[in-house]
């Protein structure tokens, strides 16, 4: 594992050094790491006979060795928790974020967000390490003023939720921008991680992972009209290997100005395969001229 995380800090600095020859080209790299050492000591259980156990004063019996035990009446044995063995881990990540642009074709960028980590503490318990190198981000984006595009590993956030796929992802704005729509689809990645749902480091879902990654596609329609600011949205998964729609949800949220210093936000969700509703919200914001008051009332 240290190996590991030597070679891989190597190639990260080798990126950057390869990265200052690109002249022509604009660049912006962002590279952390994060370190730290935990040592953790659970419980285990255990038992004594109950004959050996010793009665303390105000009620009630403990162990030779001084801990708390629970004799059930007629029990042969007493039960009771001793610490367990002490558990050392040292997590390692490293993260970089790195955007290429300057290709001789305007508006065209390169993204990558990238993560390496492992645990240095040989028989570490630390969850999230694994796999060792992870690829959150890595896309092609093509940007002009009333048009992106993007196409590759990419992310969508929006109300609905978190969703990362490999596929892509644009956006039309036209009418000065007072009108956004936008569009996605590809290959999910699992929820809450960058991995494919049939990757094997979900071994743990066991025969609960589908054979084949879902699709999903959606999309969304915004609106900037000064005082009254709306979106609408949608989102449909589908699992290809069992031949259903595993998710289609929709949701609206808006935004409005009266004046007077007041601001009225809300939303709502709807999930057309059960045919409920989901969250929703309302909060009227209060923020006087002059800075000096601010009230929010709201209801979720």
């Amino acid at each position: 594992m240290r190996r590991f995380v030597v070679r891989a800090a190597a190639a990260i600095g080798g990126l950057l050094v390869l990265a200052a020859p690109l002249h022509a080209q604009g660049y912006h790299v962002r590279w952390n790491t994060w370190f730290q050492s935990v040592a953790y000591r659970g419980v285990q259980a255990d038992s004594i006979l109950a004959a050996t156990a010793v009665a303390v004063p105000g009620g009630g019996f403990e162990s030779p060795d001084g801990f708390a035990v629970s004799c059930p009446a007629g029990a042969t044995y007493c039960g009771f928790f001793r610490p367990a063995a002490e558990q050392r881990g040292m997590p390692v990540v490293s993260t970089i974020d790195a955007s290429v642009w300057g290709f001789g074709i305007e508006g065209l960028k390169l993204h990558v967000k990238g993560r390496a980590g492992g645990d240095l503490e040989d028989g570490g318990f630390w969850p999230g390490v694994e796999p060792e190198v992870q690829l959150i981000e890595g896309y092609a984006e093509y940007a002009r003023r009333n048009v992106t595009v993007q196409a590759g590993r990419t992310t969508v956030f929006s109300r609905l939720g978190y969703l990362g796929l490999d596929g892509g992802q644009a956006w039309v704005r036209p009418l000065g921008g007072k009108l956004r729509i936008g569009a996605y689809g590809g290959w999910a990645l699992a929820e809450g991680a960058v991995l494919p749902i049939t990757s094997p480091e979900l071994n743990p879902l066991a025969e609960f992972r589908p054979t084949e990654r879902e699709l999903a596609f959606g999309g969304s329609v915004g609106w900037n009209l000064g005082m009254f600011e709306g979106r609408l949205l949608y989102r449909r998964e589908f699992d290809p290997g069992a031949d259903l729609v595993s998710g289609e949800r929709g949701a609206a949220e808006a935004v409005i100005h009266p004046g007077f210093g007041f601001t009225v936000t809300g939303g709502v969700e709807y999930d057309f395969l059960t045919k409920a509703w989901g969250t929703h919200d309302v909060v009227v914001r209060y923020r006087h001229p002059g800075g000096w008051a601010e009230v929010t009332v709201g209801q979720r």
